[in-house]
Protein backbone atom coordinates (compact mmCIF):
# COMPACT_ATOMS: atom_id res chain seq x y z
CA UNK A 1 0.00 0.00 0.00
CA UNK A 2 1.38 3.41 -0.96
CA UNK A 3 2.14 6.18 1.54
CA UNK A 4 -0.68 8.23 -0.02
CA UNK A 5 -3.23 5.47 0.56
CA UNK A 6 -1.93 4.89 4.06
CA UNK A 7 -2.31 8.60 4.75
CA UNK A 8 -5.88 8.61 3.49
CA UNK A 9 -6.70 5.52 5.56
CA UNK A 10 -5.24 7.16 8.66
CA UNK A 11 -7.14 10.39 7.99
CA UNK A 12 -10.47 8.61 7.43
CA UNK A 13 -9.98 6.48 10.55
CA UNK A 14 -9.11 9.55 12.60
CA UNK A 15 -12.15 11.49 11.37
CA UNK A 16 -14.46 8.56 12.14
CA UNK A 17 -13.00 8.37 15.64
CA UNK A 18 -13.50 12.12 16.14
CA UNK A 19 -17.11 11.91 14.91
CA UNK A 20 -17.77 8.95 17.22
CA UNK A 21 -16.45 10.86 20.23
CA UNK A 22 -18.47 13.96 19.29
CA UNK A 23 -21.62 11.85 18.97
CA UNK A 24 -21.04 10.68 22.54
CA UNK A 25 -20.37 14.18 23.86
CA UNK A 26 -22.97 16.01 21.77
CA UNK A 27 -25.40 13.50 20.22
CA UNK A 28 -27.75 14.43 17.37
CA UNK A 29 -30.73 15.52 19.43
CA UNK A 30 -32.91 18.48 18.49
CA UNK A 31 -31.86 21.32 20.75
CA UNK A 32 -35.42 22.64 20.86
CA UNK A 33 -37.63 19.57 21.42
CA UNK A 34 -35.26 16.70 22.18
CA UNK A 35 -36.19 14.42 19.27
CA UNK A 36 -33.28 12.27 18.08
CA UNK A 37 -31.89 12.37 14.57
CA UNK A 38 -30.77 15.96 14.02
CA UNK A 39 -29.54 18.97 15.95
CA UNK A 40 -32.63 20.92 14.88
CA UNK A 41 -35.66 18.99 13.65
CA UNK A 42 -37.79 20.14 10.71
CA UNK A 43 -40.70 21.23 12.88
CA UNK A 44 -38.55 23.30 15.23
CA UNK A 45 -36.66 24.78 12.30
CA UNK A 46 -39.99 25.93 10.81
CA UNK A 47 -40.86 27.65 14.10
CA UNK A 48 -37.77 29.89 14.03
CA UNK A 49 -38.67 33.53 13.53
CA UNK A 50 -36.23 36.26 12.52
CA UNK A 51 -35.82 39.32 14.76
CA UNK A 52 -36.44 42.93 13.84
CA UNK A 53 -33.66 43.86 11.43
CA UNK A 54 -31.80 47.13 11.11
CA UNK A 55 -30.14 49.19 8.41
CA UNK A 56 -26.39 48.44 8.55
CA UNK A 57 -25.56 52.15 8.29
CA UNK A 58 -27.98 54.10 10.50
CA UNK A 59 -29.04 51.16 12.69
CA UNK A 60 -32.74 51.99 12.37
CA UNK A 61 -35.36 49.29 11.63
CA UNK A 62 -35.35 48.19 7.99
CA UNK A 63 -37.13 45.46 6.04
CA UNK A 64 -34.79 42.46 5.67
CA UNK A 65 -31.98 44.60 7.05
CA UNK A 66 -31.69 46.54 3.78
CA UNK A 67 -29.73 49.78 3.83
CA UNK A 68 -32.04 52.76 3.41
CA UNK A 69 -31.62 54.61 0.07
CA UNK A 70 -30.27 57.68 1.85
CA UNK A 71 -27.74 55.47 3.64
CA UNK A 72 -26.63 53.86 0.38
CA UNK A 73 -26.08 57.37 -0.97
CA UNK A 74 -23.63 57.86 1.91
CA UNK A 75 -21.61 55.04 0.34
CA UNK A 76 -22.23 52.47 3.04
CA UNK A 77 -20.55 49.31 1.69
CA UNK A 78 -23.12 46.81 2.98
CA UNK A 79 -26.39 46.62 1.04
CA UNK A 80 -28.16 44.60 3.71
CA UNK A 81 -27.60 42.69 6.94
CA UNK A 82 -30.13 39.86 7.19
CA UNK A 83 -30.64 37.82 10.35
CA UNK A 84 -32.39 34.44 10.40
CA UNK A 85 -33.00 33.90 14.12
CA UNK A 86 -33.17 35.69 17.43
CA UNK A 87 -30.02 35.25 19.50
CA UNK A 88 -32.28 34.67 22.50
CA UNK A 89 -33.46 31.47 20.83
CA UNK A 90 -31.80 28.97 23.17
CA UNK A 91 -31.53 26.16 20.61
CA UNK A 92 -29.95 28.36 17.94
CA UNK A 93 -27.56 29.99 20.41
CA UNK A 94 -26.44 26.60 21.72
CA UNK A 95 -25.88 25.24 18.21
CA UNK A 96 -23.81 28.27 17.20
CA UNK A 97 -21.67 27.88 20.32
CA UNK A 98 -21.15 24.14 19.81
CA UNK A 99 -20.22 24.67 16.15
CA UNK A 100 -17.77 27.43 16.97
CA UNK A 101 -16.10 26.15 20.12
CA UNK A 102 -16.78 22.42 20.50
CA UNK A 103 -15.61 21.06 17.10
CA UNK A 104 -19.14 19.85 16.26
CA UNK A 105 -18.71 20.62 12.55
CA UNK A 106 -21.78 18.60 11.50
CA UNK A 107 -23.95 21.32 13.05
CA UNK A 108 -23.13 23.49 10.02
CA UNK A 109 -25.42 21.29 7.94
CA UNK A 110 -28.42 21.93 10.22
CA UNK A 111 -27.76 25.65 10.61
CA UNK A 112 -27.30 26.05 6.85
CA UNK A 113 -30.86 24.74 6.51
CA UNK A 114 -31.99 27.65 8.69
CA UNK A 115 -30.19 30.06 6.34
CA UNK A 116 -31.67 28.35 3.28
CA UNK A 117 -35.15 28.44 4.76
CA UNK A 118 -34.80 32.18 5.35
CA UNK A 119 -33.91 32.78 1.69
CA UNK A 120 -36.86 30.70 0.50
CA UNK A 121 -39.44 32.13 2.93
CA UNK A 122 -38.54 35.67 1.92
CA UNK A 123 -38.70 34.95 -1.83
CA UNK A 124 -35.03 35.77 -2.35
CA UNK A 125 -34.08 32.84 -4.58
CA UNK A 126 -34.38 34.85 -7.78
CA UNK A 127 -32.68 37.87 -6.21
CA UNK A 128 -29.58 35.84 -5.38
CA UNK A 129 -29.65 33.67 -8.52
CA UNK A 130 -26.65 35.56 -9.94
CA UNK A 131 -24.77 35.83 -6.64
CA UNK A 132 -21.67 34.08 -5.31
CA UNK A 133 -21.43 32.99 -1.69
CA UNK A 134 -18.51 34.02 0.54
CA UNK A 135 -17.65 33.70 4.22
CA UNK A 136 -16.03 35.98 6.75
CA UNK A 137 -12.48 34.57 6.91
CA UNK A 138 -10.37 33.66 9.93
CA UNK A 139 -6.74 34.60 10.40
CA UNK A 140 -4.45 31.65 9.67
CA UNK A 141 -3.39 31.41 13.33
CA UNK A 142 -6.96 31.04 14.57
CA UNK A 143 -7.82 28.74 11.68
CA UNK A 144 -4.89 26.51 12.62
CA UNK A 145 -5.95 26.47 16.26
CA UNK A 146 -9.63 25.67 15.57
CA UNK A 147 -9.04 23.51 12.53
CA UNK A 148 -11.86 24.99 10.47
CA UNK A 149 -13.78 28.20 9.82
CA UNK A 150 -17.35 27.75 11.06
CA UNK A 151 -18.60 30.55 8.83
CA UNK A 152 -17.06 28.88 5.80
CA UNK A 153 -18.77 25.58 6.66
CA UNK A 154 -22.10 27.42 6.80
CA UNK A 155 -21.37 29.22 3.52
CA UNK A 156 -20.32 26.08 1.63
CA UNK A 157 -23.40 24.17 2.79
CA UNK A 158 -25.67 27.09 1.86
CA UNK A 159 -24.06 27.46 -1.57
CA UNK A 160 -24.69 23.77 -2.29
CA UNK A 161 -28.32 24.01 -1.25
CA UNK A 162 -28.92 27.12 -3.37
CA UNK A 163 -26.78 25.84 -6.26
CA UNK A 164 -24.59 28.94 -6.11
CA UNK A 165 -20.81 29.22 -6.50
CA UNK A 166 -18.72 29.58 -3.37
CA UNK A 167 -15.43 31.47 -3.32
CA UNK A 168 -12.80 32.53 -0.82
CA UNK A 169 -12.98 36.14 -1.93
CA UNK A 170 -11.49 37.48 1.30
CA UNK A 171 -8.42 36.79 3.40
CA UNK A 172 -7.73 38.00 6.92
CA UNK A 173 -4.22 39.41 6.86
CA UNK A 174 -4.03 40.77 10.41
CA UNK A 175 -4.43 38.91 13.68
CA UNK A 176 -6.86 40.80 15.90
CA UNK A 177 -8.30 40.36 19.39
CA UNK A 178 -11.69 38.61 19.57
CA UNK A 179 -14.58 40.94 18.76
CA UNK A 180 -16.70 39.44 21.54
CA UNK A 181 -14.43 41.04 24.16
CA UNK A 182 -14.76 44.57 22.77
CA UNK A 183 -17.25 47.43 22.84
CA UNK A 184 -18.88 48.90 19.72
CA UNK A 185 -16.32 51.58 18.85
CA UNK A 186 -13.45 49.25 19.73
CA UNK A 187 -14.85 46.64 17.33
CA UNK A 188 -14.74 49.09 14.41
CA UNK A 189 -11.12 49.96 15.09
CA UNK A 190 -10.21 46.33 15.73
CA UNK A 191 -11.17 45.11 12.25
CA UNK A 192 -9.96 48.10 10.25
CA UNK A 193 -7.51 47.04 7.52
CA UNK A 194 -7.59 43.43 8.70
CA UNK A 195 -9.01 41.96 5.46
CA UNK A 196 -7.75 41.88 1.89
CA UNK A 197 -9.34 40.74 -1.36
CA UNK A 198 -8.18 37.44 -2.84
CA UNK A 199 -7.04 38.55 -6.28
CA UNK A 200 -6.77 34.96 -7.44
CA UNK A 201 -10.54 35.26 -7.95
CA UNK A 202 -12.51 37.66 -10.10
CA UNK A 203 -14.96 39.82 -8.15
CA UNK A 204 -18.55 38.65 -8.50
CA UNK A 205 -21.28 41.14 -9.35
CA UNK A 206 -23.23 40.26 -6.19
CA UNK A 207 -21.97 38.49 -3.06
CA UNK A 208 -23.90 36.84 -0.25
CA UNK A 209 -21.56 37.12 2.73
CA UNK A 210 -22.05 34.57 5.52
CA UNK A 211 -21.16 34.63 9.21
CA UNK A 212 -22.49 32.81 12.26
CA UNK A 213 -23.25 35.76 14.56
CA UNK A 214 -23.18 39.53 14.15
CA UNK A 215 -23.20 42.01 17.01
CA UNK A 216 -22.47 45.56 15.89
CA UNK A 217 -21.96 44.55 12.25
CA UNK A 218 -18.45 46.04 12.18
CA UNK A 219 -16.84 42.93 10.71
CA UNK A 220 -19.41 42.66 7.95
CA UNK A 221 -19.05 46.34 7.08
CA UNK A 222 -15.27 46.05 6.84
CA UNK A 223 -15.51 42.93 4.67
CA UNK A 224 -18.06 44.64 2.44
CA UNK A 225 -15.80 47.67 2.08
CA UNK A 226 -12.95 45.50 0.76
CA UNK A 227 -15.27 43.64 -1.61
CA UNK A 228 -16.69 46.88 -2.99
CA UNK A 229 -13.18 48.30 -3.49
CA UNK A 230 -12.35 45.18 -5.51
CA UNK A 231 -15.29 45.78 -7.84
CA UNK A 232 -18.22 43.89 -6.31
CA UNK A 233 -21.43 45.83 -6.99
CA UNK A 234 -23.60 44.51 -4.15
CA UNK A 235 -22.75 42.86 -0.83
CA UNK A 236 -25.55 41.33 1.22
CA UNK A 237 -24.74 39.81 4.59
CA UNK A 238 -26.63 36.87 6.06
CA UNK A 239 -26.03 35.62 9.61
CA UNK A 240 -27.61 32.92 11.73
CA UNK A 241 -28.25 35.31 14.63
CA UNK A 242 -27.45 38.78 15.86
CA UNK A 243 -26.46 39.51 19.43
CA UNK A 244 -27.20 43.21 19.08
CA UNK A 245 -25.65 45.70 21.50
Amino acid sequence: MSFVNLGRLYYNSTMKAVEFILDLIFPKICQACGIEGSYLCTNCQADIEPPVMFCPECDKPATLGAAHPICLNKNTPLNSLMVTAKYKNRAVRNLVWQLKYNSAKNIAEDLSLVLTDFIIKNDLLDFFADAAVAAVPLHKSRLSLRGYNQSELLAINLAKKLNLPYGRFLKKNKKTPRQVDLEKEERKLNVQNSFIFNHELKPAKKILLIDDVATTGSTMLECAKILKQAGVKEVHALVVARNKR
